[in-house]
């Protein structure tokens, strides 16, 4: 973004990032000329309430039933093996859970193929209190 911004003066650059499961995002806006004036940061607490209201589908933390594929992420182990799948699943009734993708053979195939919008199953598993996604 550096050698980018500095060969067109005046210009401006968007660089994002997503970390572990998917749920820290990280944003950075840069530009080549300095800010007109200096960061100010606002409370959260000032927008949150805001954030919070936003229509949202309610979380399934157990969940049972057909699912289709919102998103999902492939861990991998030292090895740089698939070892885990983290997805997240829309259930039929409109909650939406998380659940784990063990098959190493679906794992592999889907660091090839598109997986968004797949249907499956999600079977609960109370011994291990996790969700398991079966496409």
């Amino acid at each position: 973004m550096v050698d980018r911004l500095r060969a067109k003066p005046g210009s401006r650059g968007l660089v994002t990032g997503v970390g572990w499961y998917l749920t820290k995002h990280a944003v950075g806006v840069y530009q080549s000329a300095p800010p007109a004036h200096a960061f100010a940061r606002v409370d959260p607490a000032t927008y949150q309430k805001t954030i919070d209201a936003e229509p949202h589908p309610e979380l399934a933390v157990a969940a049972d039933g057909a699912a289709t594929v919102e998103s999902y992420t492939v861990t991998h182990d030292r090895d740089g093996n698939p070892a885990l799948g983290i997805v997240v699943a829309r259930l039929a009734d409109g909650r939406r859970c998380w659940a784990n993708l063990t098959d190493t053979d679906v794992l592999r195939r889907i660091e090839r193929e598109e997986f968004i919008g797949a249907a499956g199953q999600v079977r609960h598993h109370a011994s291990t209190q996790t969700n398991v996604f079966e496409p």
